[in-house]
């Protein structure tokens, strides 16, 4: 193993010992320290050593673009299959989409080539700016027909309620769209994205009710915080 399999994890026994376990949303408002307390615990470690261990949560950021202007998310889909054998003992493959409203990425050390990241070691708080930095490797997966303004942190969310979620602790962070066409498909450049597009909050609304519809956990996960922070009395708030 390398660097490229390091992952950015806290264990949950810091997190207790610290104060810092908490359930649901946490705005950066109401706690403004807490990146600074998180990183302060938080080292690198190997994927494949704590992956599915629930000894540790790996802190990742989960990226929402949004249209404030024009009261709309950037949402889309990624396309899986499921397998189920019937009578007669054939296999069936049924193609769903996953519908999510939030990109994720990573705090790991794939793409650096300084040598800082090492097995132990803390993040660099002071040397990386941690969500503009992830928030740039998350626009190099999608292509926007438009420009994307500097990212604003909301804040952190922790959901131990349901798999993958209780594995992690999502870093929050939110930019606005402008668009150069009115209702743009977005083009991803991720080969695992099926489709996007900007739509309106009441669509996140009937995706998450229905039930023919599969909806990314973290997308689940963040909605009453969504509906807190941005959307009010029928509007999208800046």
């Amino acid at each position: 193993m390398n660097n490229k399999d390091l992952v950015l994890v806290i264990k949950r026994e810091d997190l207790s010992n610290q104060n810092l376990l908490f359930q649901g949303f946490s705005s950066i408002e109401d706690n403004p320290a807490y990146l600074f307390k998180l990183l302060n615990k938080a080292v690198f470690a190997y994927r494949d050593d704590v992956k599915g261990d629930l000894n540790y949560k790996e802190i990742f950021t989960y990226g929402i673009l949004a249209n404030f202007e024009d009261n709309r998310f950037f949402v889309y889909t990624k396309h899986t299959k499921t397998s189920s054998n019937n009578a007669a003992q054939d296999t069936q493959i049924t193609h769903k989409d996953i519908w999510s409203w939030g990109i994720s990425e990573r705090v790991s050390a794939r793409d650096d080539t300084s040598g800082c990241y090492a097995i132990g070691r803390k993040f660099p708080s002071d040397k990386v700016p941690l969500h503009a930095d992830l928030l740039n490797k998350t626009c190099r997966n999608i292509f926007v027909p438009g420009s994307i303004d500097e990212p604003k942190i909301l804040g952190f969310l922790n959901h131990d309620a349901e798999n993958p979620c209780r594995l992690g602790i999502a870093y929050l962070i939110a930019t606005n769209v402008k668009e150069v066409n009115v209702n743009p498909r977005i083009k991803p450049v991720d080969s695992g994205i099926e489709k996007g597009y900007m739509v309106r909050f009441a669509l996140l609304e009937c995706r998450l009710n229905d039930s023919d519809v599969i909806v990314e956990p973290w997308s689940k996960a963040i909605m009453e915080s969504l509906r807190k922070l941005y959307y009010h009395d029928g509007n999208l708030q800046k």
